[in-house]
């Protein structure tokens, strides 16, 4: 991560966040104060694609970010990424379940 710039820094003290430097993904609700700094619009997308997503649309992109400074920090909502991922994933797998279902009941026939 660059050094934050004055931007961020000021707006997570107004805000009173609390900036969470390991962004790991987890199923585990949080506070809503933990924020991920991103360094860059690109390094915000890597982080929902290392963590399952195939193609992740910018629409869905902008609606997880909180703010983007002036020199293109993105600061994010640990709390709504998770939830984003965690919706993905119980969507895949919701997908693989029911395709068992039905391959499970053509084999019947």
């Amino acid at each position: 991560m660059k050094k934050l710039d004055i931007e961020a820094k000021l707006f997570i003290l107004l805000l009173h966040l609390k900036e969470i430097k390991l962004k790991k993904y987890s199923c585990i609700e949080s506070e809503i104060k933990f924020v991920y700094l991103f360094d860059n619009y690109c390094d915000f997308k890597l982080y929902f694609i290392q963590n399952g997503f195939t193609n992740i649309s910018d629409e869905l992109l902008e609606l997880c970010k909180m703010k983007v400074t002036k020199k293109g920090t993105v600061i994010a909502l640990k709390e709504l990424c998770d939830y984003t991922i965690r919706r993905y994933k119980e969507k895949e797998s919701l997908t693989n379940s029911e395709s068992n279902i039905i391959y499970a009941k053509t084999k019947h026939i």
